[in-house]
């Protein structure tokens, strides 16, 4: 599908290649909202509204991103020391390394 307003064909973090192309609805002015989504699953979007482009989702691979999932991988394991430091029983300590398990 041509983009008449999105032109990147790859990510502008990591290069990745555009796998979805979309025109979601058309504006009252006559533009149509346009979105591309990369293989890395960053997404950018042009909004008639605005006449502009937007980053819908960014890219996981960027630098800011990267630091705030080592920082949360960090935090988590003190957290789990933590837990398993207390002094309560194991059934109570199972139950919060169950709970945040998916954090």
């Amino acid at each position: 599908m041509e983009l008449n307003h999105i032109t990147d064909e790859t990510c502008r973090v990591c290069n990745a290649i555009a796998i979805i192309d979309t025109k979601e609805g058309q504006h009252a002015n006559g533009q149509w909202r346009e979105s591309r989504e990369f293989k890395c699953g960053a997404k950018i979007r042009y909004s008639p509204n605005f006449g502009k482009e937007h980053c819908n989702k960014p890219c996981p691979n960027s630098p800011e991103l990267l630091a705030i999932k080592e920082k949360r991988e960090i935090a988590m394991t003190k957290l789990r020391k933590y837990i398993k430091r207390l002094q309560v029983d194991k059934e109570f300590k199972d139950k919060l390394l169950y709970t945040i398990k998916y954090m």
